[in-house]
């Protein structure tokens, strides 16, 4: 299936409707009792113990966020990218502190305000959770943010409910999470969906870049691999 499942996760929902593999694991193992808490420093350091903390992930503020997630921000086109910004996982919400259930990684997470936490990210290793419901009603959305090399390249999905491609036109791209949370199986099992972005023709060496999203009965799991 030819994809643009970036811009129009309506007809994703559509077409990739149907049975898929599913792999049992309960909803219960994604931590589904983690606590969202906020830390006082603001000399930007990165000790666990004072920067604001969502889950199990200390975070460092990061306002360029804002400027890469501005569409799921709702915010002003800047009308320029940033120059040599990393690869960036992230989400979008009105309310991080009340959207994310939990999260862990390394080394930390961004978020783009130190109290009003509108947008958090990954650039290593990590996930993020956040409630189904509040995906599925489509009060969070998710992003990938790649630098401008990887322009031309391709955003893959694969699944046993979808699998299709995208071409990556600009830096940021969302992914149709509250699509793929809506035709997964409810029930305790989990629901893997893999995204991969691949670089264009005219930069080979650049790495691929891989993502996951697990979707339960409960919660969204996404993952920077």
């Amino acid at each position: 299936m030819n994809l643009s499942f970036l811009s129009n996760t309506s007809r994703l929902s559509r077409l990739a409707m149907g049975l898929g593999t599913v792999v049992g694991v309960s909803a219960l193992l994604l931590g589904l009792n983690s606590q969202v808490v906020g830390g006082e420093n603001t000399q930007g350091d990165l000790d666990r113990g004072e920067n604001p903390v969502v889950g199990s992930l200390p975070c460092k503020i990061d306002p360029t966020l804002d400027l890469i997630f501005w569409d799921g921000r709702g915010l002003d086109d800047p009308g320029f990218a940033p120059a040599f910004y990393p690869a960036t996982l992230g989400i979008c919400s009105p309310d991080i502190k009340s959207d994310v259930i939990d999260a862990d990684g390394l080394p930390y997470g961004l978020l783009n305000d130190r109290w009003n936490w509108g947008a958090m990210g990954l650039q290593k290793e990590g996930y993020m959770l956040v409630p189904r419901f509040r995906v599925s009603n489509g009060r969070i959305s998710a992003w990938v943010w790649t630098p401008s090399a990887y322009i031309g390249g391709e955003l893959c999905l694969q699944s046993g409910l979808a699998n299709g491609k995208t071409t990556l036109h600009k830096n940021a791209a969302e992914i149709p999470i509250s699509a793929l949370a809506q035709m997964s199986p409810a029930g305790n099992a989990a629901t893997f969906f893999y995204l991969k972005v691949t670089p264009p023709p005219s930069h080979p060496n650049l790495p691929e870049i891989n993502y996951q999203v697990v979707v339960t009965a409960y919660g969204v799991r996404l993952e920077h691999l």
